[in-house]
């Protein structure tokens, strides 16, 4: 019991001694260059990031999205607990998704009305049916809450958006341009791996070769965050009206011809497909929820599948 509260005390003291540093190191940015200056600097870093000329009102560069100059650092020990509560509540989320597109249990046994449950689905066609690789969520979103104790809470926020993405990856960016000091005396942990390490699960999810498979990054219409994504994850960048279905598999309009694709990657809720919503008149590709169905192509994350944070 002894030895338990003394790793408990050593590990709090560690967590203390590494927020005192890391706030000695942000307080020294600070003071050396003012917010005025640290905000400007940050703007044209992300900038700089998203490979966009710098506009001529820094504000353009950061607009809907504001650089905290004072961000918060987790220690080690506290990410170690954190990361499996992310993982527990991931796995949670696609437990809940396979259930409802599969037998709905949770409906008929009247844990969620059916009326919210199915008025959320814009496919409830899909229902009975398992994505490749039977995961839902490949790309996870929570928010972090801090409770009164001091403990860090993940909340389910769903599915990430282009946007959402694009900027956290540029001001991770812009924190390191911004605060040196931390990133070279605070061991940051790096973050290098985060592009490899989605699309491998995305390839991985739809059983295809690495080396020779397609992805496409899409969205309904031209996004420069859609850009920076693909760019980095080495994917083809496209809109959903560039896509075509030929002999039962998706394929994206290029100048060489039709190009089979083995992964559509997506940011939103919804795949527009004329077909499933009965609209003939909605933008999108007619055909892609039944060549999904049918395992032919991988959408990631699942068409829905941000029900489960409603």
């Amino acid at each position: 019991m002894r030895q338990e509260q003394s790793a408990l005390q050593d590990s709090k003291s560690g967590i203390r001694n590494f927020g005192a540093e890391t706030r000695r190191l942000l307080q020294l940015s600070i003071n050396r260059q003012g917010k005025e200056k640290l905000q400007r600097f940050a703007a044209k870093a992300r900038a700089k990031s998203l490979r966009r000329l710098d506009p001529t009102n820094i504000r353009d560069a950061s607009a809907g999205c504001e650089f905290d100059v004072d961000p918060r650092l987790i220690a080690p020990d506290q990410w170690k607990t954190l990361a499996l509560g992310i993982e527990q509540r991931a796995s949670a989320v696609d437990a809940f998704l396979q259930d409802l597109y599969g037998k709905a249990k949770i409906v008929r046994l009247g844990i969620l009305n059916e009326r919210i449950a199915f008025g959320c689905l814009y496919s409830p066609s899909l229902g009975g049916f398992t994505p490749p690789g039977g995961c839902y969520s490949i790309l996870f979103s929570v928010e972090l809450a801090v409770g009164g104790n001091g403990v860090l809470y993940c909340v389910e926020k769903g599915n990430p958006s282009a946007r959402d993405i694009a900027h956290l990856r540029t001001n991770r960016f812009a924190t390191r341009m911004t605060f040196p000091e931390i990133f070279a005396e605070g061991r940051i942990a790096s973050t290098k791996a985060f592009w490899t390490n989605y699309r491998s699960a995305l390839l991985k999810a739809a059983n295809c070769d690495p080396e020779s498979s397609c992805v496409a990054a899409v969205s309904e219409s031209p996004s420069l965050e859609i850009d920076f994504i693909a760019d980095r994850m080495a994917a083809k960048s496209a809109i959903w009206n560039d896509l075509r279905i030929a002999d039962g598999r998706v394929a994206l309009r290029t100048i060489g011809g039709l190009k089979p694709v083995d992964v559509v990657c997506h940011f939103g809720d919804h795949v527009p497909d004329p077909l499933f919503s009965g609209d003939p008149k909605l933008s999108g590709t007619a055909g892609v929820l039944s060549v999904y169905r049918a395992a032919g192509v991988l959408i990631g994350n699942a068409p829905d599948a941000a029900v489960a944070a409603n």
